[in-house]
């Protein structure tokens, strides 16, 4: 059985980067004390966010960026201090649960089989939150009182160690990093002290974060920070509409500056102006700033090809990214695909246009025809064919 694939990873309209400066980053604002309603949910120790890992999907996982973060509602359940945590986010819908020792999941539904209820004690700092002793929905089939390891209860934690996990083969898995369930009575050396961001703080964080962000742009192209102090002004501002507004006219200030001081050798990346370039999203659905022409290029979000050495001429051992739009066919070819969105705002010039893709059939000797990377301005048209390596020749 023939089976080919068109697959687009990634694109880029292509360099900025940061300098030193004297602006405080945001602080975020952290809750201690009590048990919101609604929180984003923060390891102390490892001053990271509780959310999902990676490439398996659903277990829960810690990371720094407030961005990747979770919502979750905390519902009270009878019982002191005891609490289900269900997220709401579309993807992973669901109750924080626990399944053994190592493993947490974050998209629980039904399941009645799971570890779903949580207590939060309060600690110095925080909360220590714990499998909850009146949970007994474990499964007589799967875990018993013979298996200590997987039964009773046991402490949320952060292991440093179980960061940055990777496979047998050095693939980063993104699975649980850092999350560990943790015997009560050997918790030292672990993070067991969780607190909370509530919704307020975190969109006040965001967006102080956004026009911080800017504001470092804006130093990369050539801007001094006297010229954009105006703005800094605002970074501890609560008047969400004002920072909105200072990073609009940055933003502005940095593709004026930009476009003008742009060559061939010092480009200006200008990517943001793509909505989506990194196709994120739910697995086999339609990536969101695209029109996809025939409905038939939806999101996949596993590690299924290696990048492709082009002074090797082989593929490397490296995995490409994680998201990217395919069209996959089990027949013996691939029916019409076209996926694009139209760019406006850019100024007259001449733009290098990037994306990571191969057409292929499972065979790599399978020769594959008439897939192409194109860009086009007004009637103008122009275009690279892409095979089972990728492009077949460099292209702009």
């Amino acid at each position: 059985m023939k089976k080919r694939l068109l697959s687009f990873f990634a694109f880029a309209l292509t360099a900025l980067m940061v300098n030193a400066q004297s602006w405080t980053m945001p602080e975020i604002k952290l809750t201690t004390d009590q048990v919101p309603e609604k929180a984003y949910i923060y390891n102390v120790e490892s001053s990271k966010f509780l959310t999902k890992g990676g490439a398996w999907g659903n277990h829960a996982s810690v990371k720094s960026d407030p961005a990747v973060a979770f919502l979750y509602e905390i519902q009270a359940q009878e019982g002191e201090n005891t609490y289900k945590l269900h997220c709401s986010a579309a993807a992973n819908n669901g109750m924080l649960g626990r399944q053994s020792a190592e493993d947490v999941y974050t998209d629980w539904k039904a399941q009645t089989d799971w570890g779903l209820t949580w207590e939060f004690n309060a600690v110095t700092g925080g909360f220590q939150v714990r499998t909850a002793a009146s949970d007994t929905n474990w499964g007589a089939n799967k875990y018993t009182e013979d298996d200590p390891v997987n039964y009773g209860v046991y402490i949320l934690g952060y292991n440093p160690e179980r960061d940055d996990l990777t496979n047998g083969s050095g693939d980063p898995m993104g699975t649980h990093d850092g999350i560990y369930m943790v015997d009560p009575d050997a918790a030292d050396g672990y993070g067991c002290t969780w607190v909370f961001m509530t919704e307020d703080d975190y969109a006040s964080y965001s967006t102080q974060m956004s026009l911080y962000n800017k504001l470092l742009e804006a130093l990369e192209v050539g801007y001094t920070e006297a010229e954009l102090d105006p703005y800094a002004a605002l970074l501890t501002s609560t008047d969400a509409e004002a920072i909105k507004a200072a990073v609009a006219e940055v933003d502005n200030k940095i593709l004026n500056y930009a476009y003008e001081h742009a060559t061939p050798e010092n480009p200006f990346d200008v990517t943001a102006k793509i909505a989506n370039p990194t196709f994120d999203g739910a697995k086999d659905s339609e990536p969101a700033g695209w029109i996809d022409e025939f409905s038939n290029m939806k999101i996949q979000n596993n590690k299924a090809y290696h990048i492709w050495d082009d002074e090797l001429g082989v593929e490397s051992d490296e995995y490409g990214f994680n998201n990217f739009s395919q069209n996959w066919a089990k027949d013996g070819s691939i029916t019409a695909s076209n996926i694009y969105q139209v760019l406006s705002e850019l100024p007259q010039g001449t733009y290098i246009l990037q994306a990571d893709a191969i057409a292929t059939g499972v065979n790599a000797d399978t020769p594959v025809s008439g897939c192409q990377l194109y860009a086009e301005s007004g009637a103008a048209r122009y275009g690279i064919d892409i095979d089972k390596n990728g492009w077949t020749a460099p292209g702009s």
